[in-house]
């Protein structure tokens, strides 16, 4: 099990391939809401952050893995009822969608799975924090590659960065770090 000595990582179900991190002096309250994941369960992680002098109520976070499916499977990501995700006052979205669109990825070649996204982004406003900053850079990468999404509805004041540390996760995709408003 991976482990850091200034945060506590929080995986999401038993065989999940989505895990956040909590900075162990944090105070913010935070409940897992696995009763919102159902047919995506280890493919999304969804929490409510409280408390901890976090303006403005709560935010929800959402963690998303959505693998690249085989011919005819689904998106198991795209198979939880977002509608019931999505109502939260404050949602951040963040994690690796395995899409490729101009909405965010202004050198993008060939458009892939872009529709679940976009359509994500346009019906419920959210704000797409992304930069021009690959978030992939596997060593046989064809292309200027944003697969991994930082996305928010409801005005929060989100600050995002790559991880400039060099720790070896064993994955091409770079480390996303959201920091949420005090």
């Amino acid at each position: 099990m991976a482990s850091h000595p200034a945060y506590n990582l929080i995986k999401g179900g038993e065989n999940s391939k989505v895990w956040m991190a909590q900075a162990k002096t944090s105070r913010k309250q935070i409940t897992s809401r696995t009763d919102l994941t159902e047919g995506a369960e280890d493919y999304i992680q969804i929490l409510d952050i409280s408390g901890g002098g976090l303006q403005g109520g709560s935010i929800r976070v959402v963690n998303v893995y959505e693998r690249t499916p085989k011919r005819g499977e689904p998106r198991i990501a795209q198979q939880a009822d977002w509608g019931a995700i999505m109502v939260a006052l404050k949602v951040v979205v963040a994690g690796d969608m395995n899409a490729h669109s101009l909405m965010w990825n202004g050198r993008c070649a060939k458009r892939y799975n872009d529709q679940f996204c976009e359509r994500l982004i346009e019906d419920h406003g959210l704000t797409i924090h992304n930069s021009e900053q690959t978030t992939r850079g596997a060593a046989n990468a064809i292309c200027h590659s944003i697969i991994d999404l930082i996305l928010s509805g409801g005005n929060v004041d989100l600050r995002w960065s790559i991880a400039d540390e060099d720790q070896d996760t064993m994955s091409d995709h770079e480390i996303l770090v959201c920091r949420l408003p005090r």
